[in-house]
């Protein structure tokens, strides 16, 4: 089971590699929030150590990061469905580069991307 110290140092490890600025002066950073397990596992599929719990608890402790740096968090409902629906829309197909592309499309601000 994950810490929360070990939560602090994935959250701020994702930070960096984002290149998140230092002051954000309140812009909006939408983060993901897996609607349960299988959702997780299924668009997460390369980290399966990492439980539903686990993935709230960095997500708390990057939304603190970012309202420390003068962000406004808001979390982003995923769901496996929703997923679905949007590789038809897309008229994609269901492969893990997908699935994380839906991801970052779904956190993305708007006005979204088209994705490929």
């Amino acid at each position: 089971m994950l810490t929360w110290k070990h939560a602090r140092i994935i959250a701020a490890q994702h930070a960096a590699r984002i290149d998140l600025p230092r002051r954000l002066d309140g812009a909006e950073v939408q983060i993901a929030d897996y609607d349960d397990e299988g959702t997780l596992r299924f668009l997460k599929h390369d980290e399966p150590d990492l439980s539903l719990r686990d993935q709230q608890m960095i997500n708390q402790a990057f939304a603190r990061e970012c309202r420390k740096r003068g962000a406004r968090v808001r979390l982003v409902p995923v769901t496996v469905r929703d997923y679905f629906d949007w590789i038809a829309d897309h008229r994609l197909v269901n492969t893990p580069g997908n699935r994380a592309q839906y991801v970052s499309w779904l956190t993305c601000g708007d006005p979204k991307f088209t994705p490929r």
